[in-house]
């Protein structure tokens, strides 16, 4: 997916909220998006979202000199979203479609997402639309269709919090198939997004394979991912997709991909095809590899 101007002002925003998770002054900030903005006036394409944003993280760290500015709000996202997995399966194991409902319950965990929000969410709310409304792009069927026949599974997790979100679904997905699972996460921290350290931390290494997709990026590039990524792609029966940084990485890649999101900006809500605030259950079109 191409980048919109659209882009720009989001990540001058990542810009004052990484400095003041890290408690910079109010120089510093200043300081530092000035530095981001020169990086941005020398942009020429062609540059994806995901490369621009991590290029631009890349910088703020080294400014700021801190590894991860995220870290702590990593560790009570997740926490969060632990607290609430046992009302959550007692919510799934009441549903007539347990499968079904733990899928909407993935797509309103995609609301945690620095990126896009900050910390501008409600994630009771979400999660009560998600289980109540219509979805914006619903191809759910289709998904059940393949889930039935799929042997080998890659998940593309998104962000921390959200990652308690697919473990659930993951257990139902395992109730319904006997098919090998890649979680496929982040190779190093930037923004919220999840790493192994957050796949263990909410257990989900009990469940599946968990494999770093290589660089730091807010989705998954497959020509900056290792060959062991690569491979698991091109020998999947079922791919599934979350959030809009894997969207914006994958939605251009020739494989059969389920995009699970909730559209939460202009750029993905042009390109997708659905609204903002919709939730989405999207199969890609595009087959070659």
């Amino acid at each position: 997916m191409r980048t919109y101007l659209d882009c720009y002002p989001c990540l001058v925003r990542h810009a004052i909220e990484a400095a003041r998770l890290t408690s910079a002054d109010t120089g510093r900030q200043e300081e530092l998006v000035k530095h981001v903005l020169r990086r941005l006036a020398a942009v020429t394409p062609p540059h994806t979202p995901v490369r621009l944003t991590a290029e631009i993280h890349e910088l703020i760290r080294t400014f700021l000199g801190v590894s991860d500015p995220y870290a702590r709000t990593k560790q009570k996202a997740n926490q969060a979203a632990l607290d609430m997995l046992p009302d959550l399966r007692q919510r799934c194991a009441a549903a007539p479609d347990r499968l079904q409902t733990a899928a909407r319950m993935a797509i309103a965990g995609n609301i945690i997402d620095h990126g896009s929000l900050g910390e501008a969410y409600d994630l009771p709310a979400t999660l009560d639309q998600c289980l109540t409304s219509p979805l914006g792009i619903n191809d759910f069927e289709a998904f059940r269709s393949e889930l039935n026949a799929a042997r080998h599974i890659v998940y593309v997790g998104d962000n921390a919090g959200e990652i308690a979100f697919d473990r659930l679904f993951i257990e139902e997905i395992r109730n319904a198939s006997a098919a090998n699972i890649a979680f496929v996460v982040r190779g190093s921290p930037i923004l919220n997004d999840v790493t192994a350290v957050d796949a263990e931390v909410v257990g989900l290494t009990d469940w599946v394979r968990v494999v770093a997709s290589g660089e730091g990026a807010p989705g998954c590039e497959l020509d900056r991912s290792p060959p062991e990524v690569c491979a698991l792609f091109d020998s999947a029966d079922l791919i599934i997709s979350k959030g809009q940084g894997n969207y914006e990485a994958l939605s251009d890649e020739p494989y059969s991909i389920y995009f699970f999101l909730k559209v939460k900006c202009p750029v993905i809500e042009r390109d997708i095809g659905a609204y903002k605030g919709d939730s989405v259950l999207k199969r890609s079109d595009r087959k070659g590899r």
